[in-house]
């Protein structure tokens, strides 16, 4: 038989092994294994925590709500939105923006593109106002200016509005460029040198410069051969506004009147 004191021994050399197993396998396969788990469940975590959003603009609502489901998103259509940035029917706005990080299960909220209806209105009147004024009204009717032309005018001022393009009246769409046309004044011209010319030369003279033949008046002269042109009014030089009257005289070797 086995004193007690050598059982005990035995016992106690016994629970030494044990423990040293127990503590051996604790710290060199459970502990180790558990971390990994616990590292797993937590890059996990952290993963449903990093969802980038995407860019959904300009994309199809069916389009954007498989590429969000395959994220772990989902799209939820708020109404539509009336723009010209993109086609109608496909997404114009979301929230979250792209680029934004969510969580799993995070909603986009988008709108859909609707066609803006273009806005008519009537070009208003600005003839015979000056640039500055006629420009205010244009822009407060929300048109743009566009070209600043001069034309020629006998009945409107230099510098005032005589027309517009589109014309005055003309329904166009709200935010269209209109072009203003400025009086530069009357056209004048230089009245040519008739002096020593024959009638039949004068008048085809005149007509070419847009002026016309005035009065004609006989005059004894020693210094012009008769029919010649001896003095004109007004003289050579002379700016005249076009289609105005040139009178002239003529030599005669007798008196009277042609």
């Amino acid at each position: 038989m086995v004193d007690r004191g050598t059982a005990f021994l035995i016992s106690l050399i016994t629970s030494l092994f044990v423990a040293i197993g127990v503590n051996f396998a604790f710290y060199y396969l459970i502990e180790p294994a558990l971390e990994a788990k616990k590292g797993t469940v937590s890059e996990k975590t952290e993963e449903s925590k990093n969802i980038e959003v995407p860019d959904l603009k300009g994309t199809l609502p069916q389009q954007a709500k498989l590429v969000l489901s395959q994220l772990g998103l989902s799209l939820v259509i708020e109404g539509e939105v009336e723009t010209i940035e993109v086609p109608e029917g496909v997404i114009a706005e979301q929230r979250p923006l792209a680029g934004s990080i969510v969580s799993k299960g995070t909603s986009i909220y988008v709108k859909i593109a609707k066609g803006k209806k273009e806005e008519f209105v009537k070009v208003p009147p600005v003839s015979g106002l000056d640039l500055a004024s006629a420009q205010k009204v244009l822009i407060d009717y929300g048109f743009l200016i566009g070209d600043i032309e001069k034309i020629r005018n006998s009945e409107i001022p230099e510098g005032r509005v005589v027309k517009t393009y589109p014309e005055q009246g003309s329904e166009i769409p709200k935010g269209s460029k209109i072009t203003i046309y400025i009086s530069s004044g009357e056209e004048l011209v230089t009245v040519p040198n008739l002096i020593g010319k024959y009638l039949n030369q004068a008048n085809q003279i005149l007509e070419k410069e847009g002026l016309k033949l005035g009065e004609v008046e006989k005059e004894i002269s020693a210094e012009y051969p008769e029919n010649k042109i001896i003095d004109q009014n007004p003289k050579p030089g002379t700016k005249v506004k076009k289609g105005s009257s040139i009178n002239i005289k003529i030599a005669t070797v007798r008196e009277g009147f042609y």
